[in-house]
């Protein structure tokens, strides 16, 4: 039993540079011409890779909710605010420290 296998082109990079830089046209020392160059971006393009559309900013501020420590912050914020409003021994919660005493 015999198998013949068909050959393969090799891609690029596998390649040596002579054949790549032959099947290009360009040349190795000098590189491309002036008309060549710009023949090659009116032909292919800009070599660039495409920009990424930015994030929108609701989406930003809506990943900051997937850690599960700041929903429970703010479940517990909520309790407390309700708590507050229940009770409700003083119009607004008061950061402020007690006068002292002269």
């Amino acid at each position: 039993m015999t198998t013949t296998i068909t050959p393969v082109a090799l891609p690029p990079y596998r390649q040596p540079v002579a054949d790549v830089i032959a099947v290009l046209g360009g040349d190795a020392t000098l590189g491309l011409g002036t008309a060549e160059a710009q023949a090659r971006l009116g032909r292919y393009g800009r070599n660039e890779l495409p920009a990424e559309p930015p994030v929108p900013a609701w989406r930003t501020f809506l990943a900051q909710f997937q850690d599960p420590l700041t929903v429970l912050l703010l479940i517990a914020t909520i309790i407390s605010f309700v708590a507050w409003i229940i009770e409700r021994a003083e119009a607004l919660p008061s950061s402020s420290f007690p006068d002292p005493v002269e």
